[in-house]
C-alpha cells in the first residue's frame, strides 16, 4: 500500500503548488503591483536587448514591444513621478537604445512624439547591448579548472570562525550573474547567523541531523512566483532558483567558504511551518537551505563517487 500512497502524496504536492501559482503567480500581469511590474518590464525590455544583439536587425520589427514597455513606464511615471529600481531605469535605457538603432523605421516618428520624455530621460543604469571582446571572455579561463571544480565538497563540519556579511554580499553579487528567464532575476537569499534562529529553522528540515550544532550561518534561497506569467513557465522558478543556487555555492567556494545543500522538496506542513518562522514573502518558493562556513584545517567529507561520464554525456550525431 505504501508504494501506491507515494503518487497520491505527489498529487497532493502538485495541487498545493498549483494553488500557490494561482494565488501568487504573475499570470494576471498586474502593472500596478510594483513587484510584478518590475518582472514584466524585465521580460519585455530584455526582448528589446536581444533584438539589438542581432547583426541582421530589421528596423521595422520590435516596435509593439517597445510601445508596451514605454506604456508601462509612462503609467509608472504619471502615478509616482519617479523611477527607482534598476529594472525600471534599465527599461528606459533599453528603449532609448532600441529607438536609436531603429530610428529609420516608419514608426519611429510617431514613437518619438508619444514617448519623447523617455527618449530624453537620463538613466544611470546601462541596458541594451555592448561589445564583448574575446580577451574579456578569456579572463574567466581557469589555469587549472580541476583545482576549482573538483575541490568543492559538501562540508558538514565547519570551523567556529563566523563568515563576514561582506563576504556573503560579495558571493551574492557574483551569483547574480546567473542566467534567468528573460533576465527576470527572481531570486532571494535570506541569511541567518543567530544560532537560536538557525536551530528553529532547521527543525523542519530533515537533512541536517548529526551536524546541526556545527551550522552557524544558514542561507535560505527562494524564487518569486510573481516573475512568471505563462503556463509553460510553471517550473521556471525552480530552474532559475537552481541556477542561482549553484552559482552561489561556487561563488562561496571561490572565496574559500564551504557549504552544504539542505534539500527543501517538502510537503505542505513543513513548508507552512517554515513560512511561519520568518518573514518570507508568500509568493516566494523555497529552493533550498544552504549551510555555510569556513572549512577546518582537516575535514572529513563524503567521497561521493560520480557516475561514468559515458552515462551522462551523449553526442547526438543525426
Amino acid at each position: 500500500m505504501r508504494v501506491f500512497f507515494r503518487p497520491v502524496l505527489t498529487l497532493v504536492g502538485f495541487i498545493y503548488d498549483w494553488f500557490r501559482v494561482l494565488n501568487h503567480g504573475g499570470w494576471r500581469k498586474k502593472h500596478k503591483n510594483s513587484d510584478e511590474r518590475v518582472y514584466i518590464l524585465a521580460k519585455s525590455y530584455h526582448s528589446l536587448e536581444k533584438s539589438l544583439s542581432f547583426k541582421d536587425n530589421d528596423p521595422e520589427r520590435g516596435w509593439a514591444n517597445a510601445h508596451y514597455v514605454a506604456k508601462i513606464l509612462t503609467e509608472l511615471w504619471q502615478s509616482e513621478s519617479s523611477l527607482n529600481t534598476a529594472h525600471e531605469l534599465a527599461a528606459i535605457n533599453a528603449v532609448q537604445e532600441f529607438y536609436k538603432k531603429n530610428s529609420t523605421a516608419k514608426q519611429s516618428a510617431l514613437f518619438r512624439i508619444k514617448y519623447e520624455w523617455i527618449l530624453n530621460y537620463k538613466s544611470q543604469v546601462n541596458a541594451g547591448v555592448k561589445v564583448l571582446k574575446k580577451s574579456d571572455v578569456d579572463l574567466g579561463i581557469l589555469k587549472n579548472p580541476a583545482d576549482f571544480f573538483l575541490t568543492r565538497y559538501s562540508l558538514r563540519d565547519f570551523s567556529s570562525e563566523v563568515v563576514p556579511r561582506a563576504l556573503i554580499e560579495e558571493a551574492t553579487k557574483y551569483a547574480m550573474k546567473s542566467p534567468s528567464a528573460c533576465n527576470r532575476q527572481s531570486w532571494r537569499v535570506d541569511v541567518v547567523q543567530s544560532k537560536e534562529k538557525i536551530d528553529q529553522l532547521l527543525s523542519v528540515q530533515n537533512g541536517n541531523q548529526g551536524f546541526t550544532h556545527n551550522i552557524h550561518t544558514l542561507a535560505i534561497i527562494s524564487a518569486d512566483l510573481k516573475a512568471f506569467i505563462s503556463g509553460n513557465e510553471r517550473y521556471q522558478h525552480w530552474i532559475d532558483g537552481g541556477l542561482f543556487s549553484m552559482s552561489f555555492i561556487y561563488s562561496l567556494h571561490s572565496l574559500g567558504v564551504g557549504s552544504c545543500c539542505l534539500n527543501w522538496s517538502q510537503m505542505i506542513k513543513p513548508d507552512l511551518a517554515l513560512r511561519g518562522m520568518y518573514n518570507l514573502p508568500d509568493s516566494n518558493s523555497v529552493i533550498m537551505m544552504l549551510a555555510i562556513g569556513y572549512p577546518k584545517e582537516e575535514n572529513i567529507v563524503c567521497v561521493s563517487p560520480r557516475r561514468d561520464i559515458e552515462e551522462v554525456l551523449h553526442f547526438i550525431e543525426h
